[in-house]
């Protein structure tokens, strides 16, 4: 092959040259039968495991299972990879259209239900390769057979193999259980069935599948899903309308940082869909499901606070403020929420409110969060309705409790018709912020909020596990917080009626030994407490459990913080609570994270981490609500400062 490679390959192209036995898996010295097959007729490995899961799944088509089989080289030639594949020009895998001839056995000889996961691990194979750079002309030419209507190959929940033609309605597939559930039995829509699917391949499904379905120009359900709108009565609108206007330089920002193609391919469409938005305030809102090309709809009315509905943002009187964060940001996906766009707003909303300075935020977005500021010759996102407002008057703070406006209500930043303060994102403050963190190293009062990129090195851990401290007792905290409220507020999960950030204040908490609250370091030290809860259960479990840190990348939503999954496959929740105050005798516990350690039980752990300069120490509280009910823990209620009172006298 050295000497004379290309005329030995071209000789065996020309000709039937590859022997492939009848039987595999015959002695040697036997006499073997079988035929020879041309170099394009044969392949290395069937990598996608296809041929495995025709086999477990129906005997009626074993021969065509044998027939491909006999082609997988690997299992003739298990020595000479290098020579079918590199010398001859073998392929690796199955071309496209043997895959094709397999589905359309499918859909001849089984059922849907049964060929569903085999049919999936199709998709993946072919989304594999589209990813590559390879079938891409063999999927528009697969997209082409598909809207015929004799040529049903997908197989569906009701058991049906259909095609993209249109007699058979709606075909799609479900990315969301909760919307399939409510159209599953209407008519006119099919959901197409990939079998039982484990975390993992759901997770392959949202993310390479997807791809491919896009491409073959097949639908997710929550894409052709569209809220319509139902509201009354309409309330004053300049305090909604003043946060979402103070919000958009922000998520402009962040979307320039993080989505930089994004944010160059749609800035002309996002700047002019602004310009149309309008807000309104209502005292009563909810919203339907509907299809509306096909004339589909779900009976079932859901109440909400915000609402994004064609070129309108609906909210409520009693404003959850991540809600309206979340609805915002579909403006910019398409119509698919953000949550770490809007834990970010969140975020920089509750530092606002907490009274932070400029410089103090400043730093936080560019070193902590590093989302950079626009270049001069960006035109700032912002709304039509307060434009003209801003040419006789300061920007606007009126969504801002009094006390954590600049200047204590005395906003100094103005604007001109091309250019403003909000060019950075940020408002400006007429006078120095008396919250400003000292120097020195801050007991932290934030320990369920994670959204940081960087932190000190572990320095090591010395852990302790031992029965409950009835010392460390717990908040359940509604409403916002100034000087508190990234500890108490940053929760995306939070139900809505216990997330009016508006109407209700907390004090400092100084009866409470909090501490200087400083957003920037309380992330700090919320994610060192994860990592170092990580290492230590990745530790204590070694290879007799999975623990998986669940915000390792980024800020997950999710109420817990680490995962460990057995072997056995039981799963345990933990969620992390860190501090570097040895007087701080207690920590924040949302809603969310209540409701679910109701729901797991002795399946959820709340490890608290005191962190020290070169140790630190780790207790565990597994089951806390048992706990409380048992007295090991204590439930504390936090009144607001502002509060309907009574004088009794006695």
């Amino acid at each position: 092959m050295a000497d004379s490679k290309e005329k030995i390959t071209e000789k065996l192209h020309t000709l039937p040259s590859v022997f492939v036995p009848h039987e595999i898996g015959s002695r040697q010295n036997d006499l073997i039968s079988g035929i020879f097959l041309p170099l394009g007729d044969v392949y290395w490995n069937d990598s996608a495991g296809v041929l495995n899961e025709i086999k477990e799944i129906s005997s009626q088509i074993s021969s065509v299972v044998e027939s491909l089989r006999r082609k997988t080289l690997c299992t003739i030639y298990p020595g000479l990879h290098d020579f079918f594949v590199n010398g001859c020009g073998v392929p690796e895998t199955p071309p496209f259209q043997e895959y094709l001839k397999i589905l359309g056995q499918f859909a001849h000889y089984m059922s849907p239900s049964c060929a569903a996961k085999a049919v999936f691990k199709i998709f993946l194979k072919w989304s594999d390769d589209l990813n590559s750079g390879k079938s891409s002309e063999d999927v528009v030419h697969f997209k082409e057979r598909l809207s015929e209507l004799e040529y049903t190959v997908l197989p569906t929940e009701n058991d049906k193999w259909v095609s993209l033609h249109s007699s058979f309605g709606l075909v799609c597939w479900c990315d969301d259980e909760k919307l399939k559930k409510r159209f599953i039995k209407k008519d006119n829509i099919e959901f197409i069935n990939f079998g039982e699917n484990d975390d993992k391949e759901q997770e392959v499904l949202q993310t390479k599948v997807s791809g491919l379905m896009h491409s073959l120009g097949i639908p997710s359900i929550s894409e052709v899903v569209k809220r319509e709108a139902k509201y009354e009565g309409s309330q004053d609108n300049t305090v909604t309308v003043s946060l979402v206007n103070w919000a958009l330089p922000y998520a402009q920002r962040y979307i320039y940082t993080v989505h930089h193609v994004k944010y160059t391919q749609t800035k002309k469409t996002v700047h002019s869909q602004l310009k149309r938005l309008q807000i309104f305030v209502a005292d009563k809102l909810c919203y339907r499901n509907v299809i509306p090309q096909y004339g589909i709809s779900s009976k079932k009315e859901f109440k909400c606070s915000s609402l994004l509905h064609d070129k309108a943002l609906y909210t409520t009187p009693c404003l959850d403020s991540h809600s309206l964060f979340m609805e915002l940001s579909r403006l910019f996906f398409n119509g698919v929420p953000d949550l770490h766009l809007a834990n970010f707003l969140h975020l920089i909303k509750t530092m606002a409110e907490s009274g932070l300075s400029e410089e103090q935020m400043e730093s936080f977005i560019l070193n902590s969060q590093k989302v950079h500021q626009i270049p001069d010759d960006e035109k700032i996102w912002s709304l039509k309705s307060v434009v003209k407002a801003k040419k006789k008057a300061g920007i606007s703070l009126s969504w801002l409790p009094s006390s954590s406006k600049p200047g204590h209500g005395s906003s100094k930043a103005h604007v001109d018709d091309s250019k403003q303060e909000l060019a950075s994102g940020m408002h400006s403050s007429g006078e120095k912020d008396e919250t400003e963190a000292p120097d020195e190293k801050i007991p932290t009062e934030m320990t369920d909020t994670n959204l940081v990129s960087g932190y000190d090195n572990y320095a090591g851990t010395s852990s302790r596990t031992s029965e409950p401290n009835p010392l460390h007792s717990m908040h359940m905290i509604s409403g916002s917080t100034p000087g508190n409220q990234a500890a108490t507020n940053f929760n995306p999960n939070l139900p809505h009626e216990w997330n009016n950030s508006f109407s209700v204040n907390f004090s400092e908490r100084d009866q409470l030994h909090t501490g200087t609250p400083w957003a920037a370091q309380a992330q700090q030290t919320g994610r060192k407490g994860e990592e170092i809860a990580y290492r230590y259960f990745v530790a204590k479990y070694g290879n007799e459990a999975l623990v998986r840190w669940v915000n390792d990348q980024s800020e997950t939503g999710l109420p817990y913080d680490l995962l460990i999954e057995s072997r056995g496959g039981k799963k345990e929740y933990v969620e992390v609570k860190a501090t570097v105050s040895t007087r701080k005798d207690y920590f924040n516990l949302t809603v969310r994270e209540w409701q679910f350690a109701n729901e797991k039980g002795d399946g959820y752990i709340i490890a608290h981490v005191l962190l020290g300069n070169s140790n630190a120490i780790l207790t565990q509280h597994r089951n806390p609500v048992k706990l409380c009910q048992e007295g090991h823990l204590r439930l504390l209620i936090l009144m607001p400062n502002q509060r309907n009172e009574v004088n009794v006298s006695f």
